[in-house]
């Protein structure tokens, strides 16, 4: 074969390459331009998320009178702080778990052992006598319990020192539909209003020294509220204590 007849064989092979390869383009420009007929049809829909939403006024009383605002400046060992909760009401749509607790958040505990003027000046010791009693005692029964050296045993008196650990009146199980209020739209309380069953008081023992003289402490109380519906089992401290609180003063 001369050199002619190579050259057009080498031609020829790229021709024929070259209509290979646009044969393979227009296979490939097809296949992506292919389409199944389609359409939709799109439907949509509403939530709306349920409402909780409790509303009351909790006071303080000093030996049975009320206390303007939160904070109590002149405590007299033997006196009795009582917490007014009222009438609990839901306003919301939603039923939930409800409770009423009283938690310290700071009690003093440093001897005040100075004399004259210098005491008014010096912070004393609470965290001896501060007792929450929780069944109805009398003043004078607290003050008798005092005297007798038996605060705390059962015996006259239901009470327990104060401390910044505990939740007085919590319960180690809640029930329904004792411990739930109903809201609008949801039945699992006995009604959408609600009160505690026992009241908590907070005594200054009557047998307190000199040495709590210009003592201090601060408590929150709480008409605490969580979800019922999808959470019906007794909600445990941990679910409680995300509940936003509002301090008292001592």
């Amino acid at each position: 074969m001369n050199h002619e007849e190579k050259s057009k064989s080498k031609n020829g092979y790229k021709v024929i390459l070259g209509v290979t390869a646009l044969i393979g383009a227009a296979a490939v420009i097809v296949g992506v331009g292919y389409a199944y007929f389609s359409d939709v049809i799109t439907g949509s829909g509403t939530a709306t998320a349920g409402t909780l939403d409790i509303s009351g006024t909790v006071g303080l009383t000093q030996n049975g009178s009320a206390v303007v605002g939160t904070t109590i400046n002149n405590l007299n060992p033997g006196d009795v702080i009582g917490i007014d909760t009222g009438t609990v009401t839901n306003n919301g749509t939603k039923s939930a778990w409800i409770r009423a607790v009283l938690e310290f958040t700071a009690i003093s505990s440093s001897l005040n052992t100075a004399e004259g003027t210098a005491a008014d000046g010096t912070v004393g010791d609470l965290s001896q006598y501060l007792w929450v009693c929780n069944n109805g005692e009398t003043q004078a029964d607290l003050i008798a319990a005092s005297f007798a050296n038996t605060l705390g045993s059962g015996t006259t008196a239901s009470c327990v020192l104060a401390d910044t650990t505990d939740a007085f009146g919590a319960k180690a199980t809640y029930t329904a539909p004792d411990d739930v209020i109903s809201g609008s739209a949801e039945s699992d309380g006995t009604s959408t209003t609600w009160t505690p069953a026992s009241s908590v008081e907070i005594y200054f023992d009557a047998a307190a020294p000199n040495e709590a003289q210009n003592g201090n402490a601060s408590f929150n109380f709480l008409i605490q509220a969580l979800q019922y519906r999808n959470n019906t089992a007794s909600p445990t401290e941990t679910q409680w204590n995300t509940v936003t609180t509002t301090s008292f003063a001592l």
